[in-house]
């Protein structure tokens, strides 16, 4: 029958037969309730895994490379095993000549035109300085045998999948082994966990090339761990196992070489055989030197071929290539590992708990506690004890071996510690590093979660006896397993924004769905929302300072709007939006001992725009709503322009008072004397369509970045007008059509502070449900006049943009051409002519 030979599946027959070793052939028949119950279980062990990798390529298929590769074979990996194939060290990618004739090749100040970015500069070549076991074990074999190449995320995707499908057999093969009292259920949970709870959904909502490594390796972890718990049964075939472990841990240092201390595992099998013989009183030691030459010598070998490649390409093994980066900082100037970065670094992966917001997908990110001197970034890491508390459980781990016979308390106390040792050295290294990463924390948590899932197994096993007691402490973990995962799947939903970019539709749908409640407890408690009027007295001055006005946001992603006391007759009022900046007012005259009006209306006093509150079809003033800035003073408008705002809500409002940061002041010392939210003013300009003039200011930020002006599109599918800086006295305007480039201007002179019209006609700026004809020249129009003079012209073939996709002044889409926010002023736009 079907069922019976489903069950037969290795992976499966592992997982739910309760046994030790049994022969199936004694099993009962295929109509008794147990066989029946095994089928059952392993029907939804098998939908487990399976739903398990279907969410892995769900989520990484809308990805979209940063760096714009227009087919596989662009892809960085794809290029080095290029370079492989034709008999060099190096990527098929020849650089920009000009690199070579820079006074500094690696000065972003200088190579901003010519470099490519994350790749490594040595001699005239460009090298990956990612790790090489990637190219080796997948996308070299691939191409030898289809011909055609991966993009990044289909080689992350790939990687996820096989190490969880490892990781779900050594799951399995520790509960037959050692826990036939835990149920089916505890199985599917641990497998859960290691498929949900381990940090992979946020690596895989945006699998590129530095993604590539980090699931290599956990998959090459994960098969070390495989062989090792085989090896210490030291039975027949453990040296080929122990050399198989060896083999898979040398391939993960070959993709990620911070993995180096967590090699010490492989001790454990042959430690384990000189303490077993050692009881035995056995002559000679034969089982403990076999051991220790396979657990040696496949590692070693590796290390040596990784020391080896390094010295062909960089002519000093223990160069990774580092130091010849070219990114956005001068990489050979920056110091990338001290202990002074280590408590800070255990702070943010461990503890740090995130911000918990009201709109989909719920998740903020953390705030960072002070940073030591040189410390490079903070990027998307959460605190594991705070928000995976599934990981909690791994304290319960040493359950496992408690009441267990000597050979079993042996096995699992040598399988167990060298876990915990591979999750506490590969934490403790990758906290010495200069920067602290959210996809990082891959290297780790993946054992602390194993460590937990057999805490469980402990659990279960230990309380068999005690129904009453085994179900409380059961439900307290499956809640802990819950949360952690649906954290997890949140976590990875807001991850960079990639999600709304990439898959536009699928978040909407996703999105509004999930904001339903909240809408419907909106309007049971009738919030409003739309511009805030507040009557304020000033406080007496005493001299210049900042106080705040209004916060709304939470931590790291919160818009300040804040008071400056210039002198006793005048105030400046500014926003900051956070890591960004933000527009000042000019010099506002004020009598501090009369009442004043101010009339705020920003995108963060409005839902995001997939909020039932807006149609559900993607809307220009929702867009608009959410850039949009205009601030009155006593009915006289003093700050005006766009500036995109974070997501708040009504409950994450502070007036007068700033909860996350003091730098623009603590405490508003004046008297807020009435709060009123007004009706959103009406905005029809912006159901036009076509050509966009924006009056500027340009505010010079770091020279050769461009600055969005105008975005199109989504993600994969946009186009963007910016704005470059050669110098301080000059801007270059270019179009960016993604993964193919564009025309750039001649330098344009430009003088600080003054006002300059800039008027493109791009093609995108007409939606597709515009009155126009497909093949109307004006969906290819492309023309940009500075202060009425054509200073670029062409005819591109534009990616379409609805009217709510069109973004002034920032690039929520990714893209390596742009930042993410135009550094100057946009005062005014005017759509249509």
């Amino acid at each position: 029958m079907p069922l019976v030979s489903f069950e037969k599946t290795p992976l499966l027959r592992i997982m739910i037969n309760p046994g030790s070793g049994e022969d199936m052939s004694s099993a009962p028949p295929a109509n008794h309730p147990s066989q029946v119950k095994r089928w059952i279980g392993g029907i939804v062990l098998a939908a487990g895994i399976a739903s398990v990798v279907a969410f892995y390529f769900w989520t990484a298929a809308p990805a979209v490379s940063q760096h714009g590769p227009a087919t596989p074979a662009d892809a960085y990996y794809s290029l080095l095993v290029q370079g492989f194939r034709s008999g060099h060290l190096s990527m098929n990618l020849k650089p920009a000549p000009e690199l070579a004739k820079l006074s500094n090749p690696y000065d972003p100040a200088l190579n901003g035109r010519y470099r490519v970015h994350d790749v490594s500069y040595y001699r005239g070549q460009l090298y990956l300085y990612f790790g090489v076991t990637p190219a080796l074990v997948l996308y070299w074999p691939y191409v030898l045998l289809t011909g055609h190449y991966l993009f990044h995320k289909d080689a992350v995707a790939i990687f996820c999948a096989a190490g969880f499908l490892v990781a779900a057999l050594l799951v399995g093969r520790v509960r037959r082994r050692h826990f036939p009292e835990a149920g089916m259920g505890a199985t599917l949970a641990g497998l859960l966990a290691m498929g949900l709870a381990t940090a992979l959904p946020v690596l895989l909502r945006r699998p590129d090339v530095w993604e590539v490594p980090i699931s290599c390796a956990f998959a090459c972890v994960m098969a070390a761990l495989l062989g090792l718990w085989h090896a210490l049964q030291l039975r027949k075939g453990a040296v080929l196992w122990m050399a198989a472990a060896s083999t898979a841990y040398g391939l993960a240092l070959g993709a990620r070489p911070s993995l180096m201390f967590g090699a010490a595992i492989l001790l454990a099998p042959p430690l384990r055989a000189a303490a077993c013989d050692a009881e035995r009183m056995s002559g000679g030691r034969p089982r403990f030197w076999r051991l220790l030459a396979a657990a040696v010598l496949p590692v070693g070998a590796c290390g040596a071929g990784l020391l080896l490649y390094n010295y062909l390409r960089f002519d000093n093994p223990l160069e990774f290539g580092q130091r010849y980066q070219m990114t956005w900082s001068l990489e050979h100037g920056l110091r990338h590992f001290g202990p002074d970065f280590l408590w800070s670094n255990l702070r943010m992966y461990l503890f740090q708990p995130v911000w918990w917001g009201t709109y989909f997908p719920f998740v903020k990110e953390i705030m960072p506690p002070k940073l030591p001197a040189g410390q490079i970034g903070v990027e998307n890491p959460f605190g594991i004890l705070a928000n995976v508390p599934f990981v909690w459980l791994a304290l319960a781990a040493p359950l496992a071996w408690r009441g267990r016979s000597a050979e079993e308390r042996s096995i699992l106390q040598w399988f167990l510690l060298p876990v915990a040792f591979l999750a506490a050295a590969s934490l403790l290294t990758i906290c010495l590093f200069a920067g602290t990463c959210g996809r990082y924390e891959v290297d780790f948590l993946p054992a602390f979660v194993l460590l937990a899932v057999c805490g469980v197994f402990g659990v279960e096993r230990v309380l068999a006896g005690r129904p009453g007691l085994k179900r409380l402490c059961r439900a307290g973990w499956i809640g802990l397993l819950a949360f952690s995962i649906l954290f997890n799947l949140l976590i990875s939903m807001r991850a960079g924004g990639r999600f709304r970019t990439e898959a536009p539709d699928q978040y909407r749908a996703v999105a509004r769905t999930a904001n339903w409640p909240v809408h419907w407890l909106e309007r049971q408690f009738r919030v409003r929302h739309g511009p805030l009027e507040l009557r304020v007295l000033l406080p007496p001055f005493t001299g210049g300072r900042y106080e705040p006005l209004l916060v709304t946001g939470f931590g790291p992603e919160a818009d300040y709007f804040y008071l400056t006391y210039e002198d006793s007759a005048h105030i400046r009022i500014a926003l900051e939006h956070t890591t960004y900046g933000g527009p000042s007012s000019e010099a506002l005259s004020i009598d501090y001992e009369k009442e004043h009006t101010f009339v705020i209306d920003f995108g963060s006093l409005y839902p995001p725009p997939e909020h039932p509150y807006y149609p559900a079809k993607p809307s220009a003033v929702a867009a608009a709503r959410q850039s949009r800035l205009r601030v009155l003073l006593d009915g006289r408008e003093v700050l005006s322009g766009l500036s995109p705002a974070y997501d708040a809500s009504p409950w994450s409002r502070y007036l007068g008072y700033s909860p996350f940061s003091a730098n623009m002041g603590r405490q508003f010392t004046g008297k807020i004397l009435s709060r009123r939210t007004l009706e959103p003013p009406e905005l029809p300009e912006l159901d036009r369509v076509g050509p966009a003039t924006l009056r500027v200011r340009f505010r010079r930020m770091l020279p050769g970045i461009g600055e969005p002006l105008i975005v199109t599109g989504v993600s994969s599918r946009a186009d963007m007008l910016y704005a470059r800086y050669p110098d301080n006295g000059h801007i270059v305007l270019g179009l960016d059509h993604w993964g193919g480039g564009g025309p750039q201007s001649a330098p344009i002179a430009i003088e600080p502070g003054r006002t300059y019209a800039v008027t493109a006609l791009m093609g995108s700026l007409f939606p597709p449900s515009a009155h126009l004809a497909p093949d109307d020249p004006r969906r290819r129009w492309f023309e940009v006049r500075f202060e009425g003079k054509t200073v670029l012209t062409g005819d591109i073939d534009f990616f379409p943009a609805e009217a709510g996709q069109v973004y002034f002044g920032w690039n929520p889409l990714g893209g390596s051409t742009t930042s993410k926010m135009f550094a100057g002023e946009i005062l005014q736009i005017d759509r249509g002519g």
